[in-house]
């Protein structure tokens, strides 16, 4: 029953991205003729209430979730490949993107030109997080798939690379003028912006097991909710706009600017992120010891000892004779 209401959010999360991916496809060319964005509402709320029963079902959905390192290999591997192909897109677009502004002086979205110092600043921290963030992530498939992830402190500080590249681009976003449009324009861009950064923070510190201090049952529930809620967004976001790109009507999304193929990449490895999380089977129960399990895993905590048996010594010649004629004093 505890893995059950884990299982229906995935699938709840899963539903929704699909819907609301058709609904943007179908609805958006009919609001951008009509004028009106009310049906982009309707949208909305669907996202939104999906976001309420994924937090109500992972709540109920009590237990322990295991932590990467626990993982047999069969579990972990579309965490790691989905890892790989994240980090390789994100390190891939941002070069790309920085190709594109040294010789071009064309920007990602959603400027097309930088229109400030600020924010040619912000792009430059964005494009170079987003090439070690994206190398971080290839470099995480790699000991994920071969079963050697253990937590380190420089493990906890690359971790925080992915987690910049999001932070600046969010700056970015703010510093532009696609956030002063009205909500049923900038919701989905923003809100994706939000949960990408949340979903990268959490992951920081459950791979690197930095700044837990709840009760094991308790750990990585944020995590497995930021990332179904990271799906829904970065997944129908990039489907809705390449749907509208091959239709020819990309340029009636006039409130989908941001979403591109990394979104994508971060959308399908949050998707494998909560997929391991609650159908994932760890390798054996791992022993507390001073309240933190996965010390044990990163070889900063010794396993825990068996008692030692205690041996009986073979009684003396003195013990034999006096059990012997116990009437006999002087031995």
């Amino acid at each position: 029953m505890q893995r059950l209401f884990r299982k229906i959010a995935v699938a709840v999360a899963v539903a929704v991205a699909v819907v609301s991916a058709v609904l943007r496809i179908v609805l958006t060319p009919q609001m951008q003729i009509s004028g009106g964005f009310r049906w982009s509402y309707w949208i909305i709320t669907l996202m939104i209430a999906a976001f309420a029963a994924v937090t109500v079902l992972v709540v109920l959905g009590k237990g322990r979730l295991p932590l990467a390192q626990e993982l047999v290999p069969a579990a972990s591997l579309p965490l790691a490949i989905s890892s790989l192909l994240a980090g390789g897109i994100l390190a891939a677009s941002s070069l790309y993107d920085g190709c594109m502004w040294w010789i071009f002086q064309k920007t990602p979205p959603p400027n097309d030109q930088v229109i400030s110092s600020l924010d040619a600043g912000a792009l430059f921290l964005t494009l170079v997080f987003g090439i070690l963030g994206g190398a971080f992530l290839v470099w995480l498939g790699v000991v994920l798939a071969e079963g050697r992830a253990f937590r380190t402190s420089r493990m906890a500080l690359a971790a925080l690379a992915p987690v910049a590249w999001g932070w600046f681009r969010l700056v970015r976003y703010e510093l532009s003028y696609a956030s002063a449009v009205q909500v049923s324009q900038s919701f989905y861009d923003f809100v994706m912006l939000i949960f990408t950064l949340l979903f990268l923070f959490a992951f920081a510190r459950y791979i690197s097991g930095t700044g837990e201090r709840k009760p094991p049952e308790k750990r990585h529930r944020l995590l497995l909710i930021y990332a179904l809620c990271t799906a829904v967004m970065s997944l129908s976001g990039p489907l809705t706009n390449l749907a509208l790109y091959i239709t020819g009507t990309i340029t009636a999304d006039n409130f989908s600017w941001l979403a591109g193929i990394q979104d994508f990449g971060i959308g399908a490895f949050a998707l494998c992120t909560a997929l391991t999380l609650v159908f994932g089977n760890p390798v054996r129960e791992i022993p507390e010891v001073d309240g933190a399990p996965e010390d044990i895993l990163s070889g900063e905590a010794p396993l825990p000892l068996e008692e030692e048996t205690k041996t009986e010594e073979p009684p003396t010649a003195e013990e034999v004779l006096r059990e012997m004629y116990p009437e006999e004093k002087d031995w």
